[in-house]
């Protein structure tokens, strides 16, 4: 693609070549009129053009300007639609878009047959046969597409074999792709172990010892069923008029908190349908922090997901719902902000700044996804989790069926919360000359001076009488 996009002449400039065959030959020098592949500019002048092709699209090509703007990825287009004439159209406006330029689609892969009559033999990623049962897949974007199940699935990592380093950890933590989160309860678990071994202060390089080995070895034989797992590529119903919910789940532990997030449909033609949308986890931090408070992270973590999910989903989301299991943490969600402490109150504000107290709801824990994430999970378990894959059972219910049953009034009284200090002011009229006594603040300096006073009048009065009093005075 970047070959097709030139320069424009006052920048060809920056793009010389000088060459010689041989170190006695005259230095020549060669200009490079288009785009280059390796330069840090090049990936944002390829997409940019394609943005601006879109942008001056006709009236006409409308369909397919959508398509390049919002479903174009450098050069990678990866777009559906709900019924077949509109991604025939789709298809036929972004080819002609893309043609117009002499950028020419290949590598098409469908999941239905119609969408590839007019495509090429040479221009097709892979000759499917959509009159018989096949398991090819392909990537799309580096995730495993199944095109006749329209499923996505994980991809099994090669099972090496030798010794274990930190290093060789890392490697192969970073080859399982999973930008959705599908896999977070497996992911989860090699995160935990990575941590482990940073904590252990370990080298690049040093060989783990037999303990780590074998559990890194381990995970690496449960890791090969990972390509048995599939879900949905497109977790919606294909019934227009039916009614979506976002159901997003969270929980934590002392090693690890995540998020999961569920689409719910209900539609009079297909019934009510949920389906795994995406996931998040994050591994505890090294500084121990109190379950409470890991939880509250969690929280957190659901609420920010949750603001990404409706901004990227192509239409406005009906209904946010966000469960938790702990009633501490709806407790803090659901009080004011000033009443605790900076950690809990910066969390809690921003909570607030994203959904709405009346948004969060309590679940039992058995029944909550997320703690397949925190409490990490094996591979060939989470096959049998139907819980993982479609949530739980009560979401196929009708909303008043859900028992969601949250306690009200529950007020939290721990060390997270702010002590109230109350200040009393009283003010009083003067009320003659003990109000002129500078006490300095002293409650014994201020009876001192009442005695001496009180003595003083005393004296006053009886000297006449009885002479000077030079006893002390008894108390009345």
């Amino acid at each position: 693609m970047y070959r097709q996009i030139r320069l424009h002449p006052n920048d060809r400039n920056y793009q010389l070549i000088l060459w010689r065959k041989n170190p006695t030959d005259k230095i020549r020098y060669f200009r490079l009129n288009t785009v280059t592949y390796g330069t840090a500019c090049a990936p944002y002048l390829a997409t940019r053009c394609l943005q601006q092709l879109a942008i001056t699209a006709p009236t006409h090509l409308q369909v397919g300007a959508t398509a390049i703007k919002q479903n174009l990825y450098v050069d990678d287009c990866l777009s559906g639609a709900d019924t077949l004439d509109e991604a025939r159209k789709q298809q036929d406006q972004v080819r002609q878009l893309l043609g117009s330029a002499n950028l020419n689609l290949r590598k098409w892969c469908a999941n239905h047959p119609a969408l590839l009559e007019t495509i090429p033999k040479e221009d097709q990623e892979m000759d499917l046969d959509f009159s018989r049962f096949s398991d090819s897949t392909i990537k799309t974007l580096g995730i495993i597409w199944n095109p006749q199940e329209d499923q996505l699935q994980g991809r099994a990592t090669t099972l090496e074999v030798g010794p274990v380093s930190k290093r060789i950890v890392c490697s192969e933590l970073a080859k399982i792709f999973d930008p959705l989160g599908l896999l977070c309860p497996v992911t989860t678990t090699a995160k935990i172990f990575m941590q482990q071994l940073w904590q252990n202060d370990l080298d690049w390089d040093t060989i783990l010892d037999s303990k780590d080995t074998q559990q890194w070895q381990n995970f690496r034989k449960e890791s090969q069923t990972l390509s048995s797992l599939q879900f949905p590529r497109c977790p919606l119903t294909k019934d227009r008029h039916a009614t979506t919910q976002l159901h997003i789940f969270t929980d934590a532990s002392e090693t690890a908190y995540g998020a999961t997030a569920y689409l719910r449909s209900n539609s009079t033609r297909t019934g009510v349908e949920s389906h795994l949308l995406c996931a998040k986890s994050r591994v505890a931090p090294l500084v121990k922090q109190t379950l409470l408070r890991l939880e509250l992270c969690a929280a957190v973590l659901v609420a920010e997901l949750a603001d990404i999910v409706k901004t990227d989903l192509p239409f406005d989301m009906q209904e946010v719902y966000y469960w938790t299991d702990s009633e501490i943490v709806l407790a803090w969600i659901t009080a004011s902000v000033s009443s605790f402490h900076t950690f809990v109150a910066n969390r809690v504000s921003r909570i607030h700044e994203i959904s709405m107290p009346e948004q969060w709801v309590h679940v039992a824990s058995e029944q909550n996804p997320a703690d397949l994430v925190s409490r990490e999970c094996k591979a060939p378990q989470l096959q049998q989790h139907e819980l993982w894959f479609n949530g739980p059972t009560f979401l196929k219910k009708e909303p008043r069926e859900w028992g969601r049953g949250i306690k009200k009034g529950i007020i939290y009284e721990g060390p997270e919360k702010r002590k109230v200090t109350a200040n009393i002011v009283i003010s009083a009229e003067n009320n003659g000359w003990i109000d002129n006594i500078n006490h300095r603040g002293s409650f014994k300096v201020l009876l001192r001076v009442t005695v001496w006073l009180l003595r003083f009048k005393h004296n006053v009065k009886n000297t006449k009488k009885t002479g000077r009093q030079d006893q002390s005075l008894q108390n009345k």
